[in-house]
């Protein structure tokens, strides 16, 4: 095509721009428009030369000024720069490239208002480069069209160096550039963006025509019929290499194997579920991606990497720590070691290090087995070890067999509780109190609000009684592996233990649920001790009680009573220390007047009247006395209060109430008069 102005090549470019880029376009329409404009300005150029701010053609300016920074043009000069870098760009890839070259024209037509006699030879040899490329997009006749893809693929695999290269690397940054855009909004993606990959596979071919395009066109036709899929499996790939670089580290970052993270590696295990070595592999070596490259490298090098850490034998020491554990620990940290070798191997496809974990980890669990073979009482201490069970009745190590294990209890009903231990009593449990108060265990019974069910207690109570604890008799077998206790009480109920180890738990849990309301309620159990053996444990269950049906929850507020008489049986009543009756009248007169709720029933007179003569105060008297008393509910005890005396001119009133109770003890309601 022959040189043509720039005026002539904006109409070229109209001309293109309103053309339909399919084959069906009038090219000889469009070429012969473009003869009639060359010819029109041939014509032109026997008129008088147009000044050197003529808007249709700067490129006639043959300015001698070079425009350098300084330059009162240097701003529109760069502008103009960098748009014509806009129109080549996208002219280079076949796209719309109008706006930029506009721009461009704009800065030049700024640049010669600023200083007419501008150089502008640069900018119209890159304007005349741009108009060639622009020329090389007007469509073309379907048969002129040169579809690699179509045609087939050579056999030449190009390499750095080669003839060709320099357009292959070209034709596969498009491919990544129309992935990447894919992978940032597929939704406004169209076959529109392929043009260009299209465009470039074309130029290589025609620089090199038997190069080998297949894995290109694969790609270009993946984007054109199924850009959903590429953003799927990008995805893929970006969170299958999360999970291969979970622990690895290559060469240049070793860390010691304590620094994986696998001490406790309930992470690792679940990040690991559902890995597929193998499926992983054959999408990864079918696919270009530049994380499924990366995936293939450090699956490859993954067994050196695990020989490298030495982490075989620091899987193994971890295991030794439990060697003198109980048998169940010991099992419990065999299985958690044979699963995280056994992913390692998944991950590396194989090692002799993770096979050597594997069958020492099968070793182990053997020994814990057979050991745990003796401590289990029953097929039920075998399923629930290290736990709570909950029963309506007692039963003998090994005696369950017969009965209902975590029913749902009615009101009424008494619950035991069973640990189900790892090991002997003597193993699992340290705390013995000595003096035949026997052993103890912590408890906690909690509601769904997260409410201890125990919690109603009085100050005398927990000062003289232990009211969290399970108590363990000191003629208790310490070589069996179970231990049970009445958690809630019923009237049936024995808890001579309790009693001997002075410990008020199963009394105050009756308590408890005597003001639940009547409903399913569910309550959750812990029951913890340390042991030389089994270290600190929690042993952990729950039960279920409808206390809608049976008795109601009135029935434990009886149990309650019951329980507290034989507790209290052996409380005595309070020795008077002074016998006065008519004193003592006025004294039960002055406490039932308070409206207490209590109904006293008997005075007794601890300290005669004392005078205190404070400086500066009017003088009174005071004294102490002692008084029986009993509850709607059912409950007694005594109190003991203060009084004074005041005096009223020559004489002394009555005793008065002074304060709150000074001391208060629950007795058995039978010593009551």
């Amino acid at each position: 095509m022959k040189s043509i102005k720039i005026s002539t090549f904006f109409t070229f470019l109209c001309l293109l721009l309103s053309a339909n880029c399919d084959s069906q376009v009038n090219l000889k329409s469009a070429k012969n428009a473009v003869k009639s404009k060359v010819k029109t300005e041939a014509k032109s150029k026997t008129k008088t030369k147009q000044t050197t701010m003529s808007a249709d053609n700067p490129c006639d300016t043959n300015g001698t000024v070079k425009i350098t920074e300084g330059n009162k043009a240097f701003t529109s000069y760069k502008n103009c720069l960098k748009q014509l870098e806009v129109a080549e760009r996208n002219v280079s890839k076949g796209i719309n490239a109008e706006t930029a070259i506009k721009m461009a024209k704009r800065n030049m037509l700024s640049i010669l208002k600023k200083e007419p006699n501008a150089d502008l030879s640069e900018i119209c040899q890159r304007f005349q480069k741009i108009e060639q490329g622009v020329e090389a997009l007007l469509p073309k006749p379907k048969e002129e069209v040169y579809d690699a893809c179509k045609k087939g693929s050579g056999t030449v695999k190009l390499k750095e160096g080669d003839k060709g290269f320099k357009e292959y690397e070209s034709a596969l940054e498009e491919v990544l550039v129309a992935e990447r855009y894919i992978l940032g909004d597929s939704r406004n993606f169209n076959t529109d963006h392929t043009t260009s990959v299209q465009n470039a596979i074309d130029a290589l071919i025609r620089v090199e025509p038997n190069a080998d395009v297949n894995e290109l066109c694969s790609r270009m036709i993946a984007l054109r019929k199924s850009p959903e899929s590429i953003k799927n499996l990008a995805k893929y790939f970006d969170e299958q290499k999360r999970i291969v670089k979970t622990v690895y580290f290559d060469k240049s970052e070793g860390v010691y194997p304590e620094e994986l993270g696998l001490e406790n590696p309930d992470w690792f295990l679940k990040r690991m579920h559902g890995f597929n070595r193998e499926e992983l592999l054959s999408k990864a070596k079918a696919s270009p991606h530049e994380n499924a490259i990366e995936i293939l490298e450090i699956l490859d090098d993954y067994s050196t990497f695990l020989d490298r850490q030495g982490v075989s034998d620091y899987l193994m020491d971890q295991l030794d720590q439990y060697n003198n554990a109980s048998s169940d620990q010991l099992m419990k940290k065999a299985k958690e070691i044979n699963s995280v070798a056994k992913a390692l191997k998944n991950l590396a496809g194989n090692n002799a290090g993770m096979d050597r974990v594997i069958a020492f980890t099968q070793k182990q669990l053997g020994k814990a087995d057979s050991a745990l073979a003796n401590i289990y009482s029953s097929d039920i201490h075998k399923e629930y070890i290290n736990q709570v069970v909950f029963t309506k009745q007692p039963f003998k190590p090994g005696g369950e067999g017969g009965l209902e294990i975590n029913p749902t209890f009615n009101a009424g009903d008494a619950v035991y509780a069973t640990v189900y231990l790892s090991v002997s009593i003597k193993d699992a449990v340290d705390s013995w109190k000595g003096s035949g108060k026997g052993g103890t265990m912590g408890l906690k019974v909690k509601n769904s609000n997260g409410d201890f069910l125990n919690r109603k207690f009085e100050a005398w109570e927990v000062s003289s009684y232990s009211n969290y604890e399970v108590s363990i008799s000191d003629g208790t077998n310490k070589e069996q592996t179970i231990v049970q206790f009445v958690l809630i009480p019923n009237k049936d109920s024995s808890i001579k233990t309790e009693m001997t180890c002075k410990n008020i738990t199963p009394i105050l849990m009756a308590r408890g649920l005597s003001l639940e309301s009547e409903r399913l309620k569910e309550y959750k159990v812990e029951v913890s001790s340390s042991g030389q053996v089994t270290g600190s444990m929690t042993y952990k269950g729950s039960f279920k009680i409808d206390l809608a049906t049976g008795q109601g929850p009135s029935y434990y507020n009886e149990v309650e009573n019951q329980k507290m008489e034989t507790l209290l049986a052996s409380v005595p009543l309070p020795t008077a220390k002074i016998n006065n009756p008519n004193l003592e009248a006025q004294l039960l007169a002055e406490m039932k007047k308070q409206g207490f709720q209590e109904q006293f029933k008997k005075v007794y007179i601890q300290t005669n009247w004392q005078l205190i003569e404070p400086p500066l105060q009017d003088s009174y008297k005071e004294m102490t006395a002692s008084f029986t008393h009993t509850t709607a509910d059912g409950k007694c005890g005594w109190q003991n209060y203060s009084f004074r005396s005041l005096k009223t001119g020559s004489s002394w009133s009555g005793p008065q109430k002074w304060g709150g109770a000074n001391q208060r003890q629950r007795m058995s309601c039978k010593k009551i008069k």
